[in-house]
């Protein structure tokens, strides 16, 4: 948000796809340190939002396309805490 800590006016739905924008391979993790495998990363877009999510692209992924549609794969709802890592990936749709 432009404001930190201010009220949200208006609560909408995500659309299931989104699209890939751009993406990125990480070699290093949050505190520096090299990881044995790199993740990829990956800005999501939404149709009707302004802006995206930036975010872990799955394990099916290989050499990302921009533009390609993907979905967000979600942990078990018992392991969900109504935030961000509720997300554990974006993947390659399952379904058309």
């Amino acid at each position: 948000c432009s404001e930190p800590f201010s009220r949200l006016a208006v609560n909408k739905v995500v659309p299931k796809f989104g699209r890939l924008k751009t993406w990125t391979r990480s070699y290093i993790d949050l505190d520096q340190n090299r990881l044995s495998q790199p993740v990829l990363i990956g800005f999501i877009e939404f149709k009707g939002f302004e802006g995206g999510l930036i975010h872990k692209l799955g394990p099916s992924w290989k050499n990302p396309k921009i533009g390609s549609k993907v979905s967000a794969v979600f942990v078990s709802k018992k392991q969900r805490h109504k935030n961000i890592l509720d997300i554990k990936y974006f993947d390659r749709p399952s379904s058309p």
